[in-house]
């Protein structure tokens, strides 16, 4: 509960920011490497894609157990929103080990979308390798094993709330937050319909805030789950949403699931906290012995 109690003044703040200026109305009128050239000597196809978001894969646990190292070589497209598509396994070593985390792993990048006389085109065939390599002392030393690539993701004309009632039921769940009516600030949060993705997310992360502080944690995290992983939150939000949602996992015995969010987390922001990585020892610990 004592992570929740400190969360409250960050979420208090947040929510002050978009009440302000961060989130106003707004009219609705207006471990990796290249292998381009390896495989295929085409120079069209090498097109130097840059992933602004990336998460490692995760590693295999028999494959760990036996000591087996190996990388996957994959192809893929990036749509104009910079997601990746259409991912397909080129080469691997040792085959049938890696191919499906890896596989995984890729469908969460992220790229900078590329911009040819002011628009986004979608990008075909690009290629690259994962990895995947055992430190003996991962368990035991998360700071080795616990690798991050932080890039802050370019301002997002969409990170605002465009429809009035939404706005308003936002104002006044919070009114009620502020004046200890925590019951009927969750009734009027989860009573807002939201009218694009952001709002959804923005509204599922009140919700499970709200949710945390009455103490019914597997609600909360539901909400804070569905919050951020649509990652359309602006990075402060974002951030402390998967930082709750690690720690609610953690301390309700959601071992795997905090360390994805703890992982997540440190890719995302590029912090590594010292009490983090301890939780992450002690939930990889918890794990083995389960």
């Amino acid at each position: 509960m004592n992570t929740i109690f400190k969360m409250k003044s960050t979420f208090i703040t947040l929510i002050l920011i978009l009440l302000t200026c961060g989130c106003a109305i707004q009219s609705k009128n207006t471990a990796e490497k290249d292998i381009n050239s390896p495989i295929n000597n085409n120079a069209e196809r090498d097109t130097k894609a840059s992933p602004v978001k990336r998460y490692p894969p995760s590693y295999p646990s028999e494959a760990a157990r036996q000591g087996i190292e190996g990388w996957v070589q994959l192809m893929f497209d990036i749509d104009k929103q910079g997601y990746t598509k259409n991912i397909n396994v080129i080469k691997s070593k040792p085959v049938g080990t890696f191919e499906q985390s890896a596989i995984d792993s890729l469908k969460r990048w992220e790229y900078q979308p590329k911009v040819v006389h002011g628009e986004a085109i979608y990008q075909q065939e690009q290629t690259i390798q994962l990895d995947f390599t055992l430190d003996k002392n991962e368990v035991f030393n998360p700071s080795s094993s616990t690798r991050h690539s932080y890039s802050p993701r370019p301002a997002n004309k969409y990170q605002k709330i465009t429809d009035i009632d939404v706005y308003n039921g936002v104002k006044q769940g919070f009114e009620l937050y502020t004046e200890g009516k925590l019951k009927q600030a969750l009734e009027t949060a989860t009573n807002i319909q939201a009218t694009t993705p952001f709002e959804q997310a923005y509204v599922d992360r009140i919700i499970g805030n709200f949710y945390a502080e009455l103490g019914r944690m597997e609600q909360a995290i539901y909400y804070l789950n569905e919050a951020s992983k649509v990652q359309l939150l602006t990075d402060v939000s974002h951030g402390a949403t998967t930082r709750l949602l690690a720690d609610l996992n953690y301390h309700q015995g959601h071992y795997q699931a905090a360390l994805d969010s703890y992982h997540d987390w440190i890719n995302f922001t590029g912090n590594q906290d010292p009490r983090v990585l301890a939780r992450i020892t002690s939930a990889a610990l918890k794990l083995r012995r389960n």
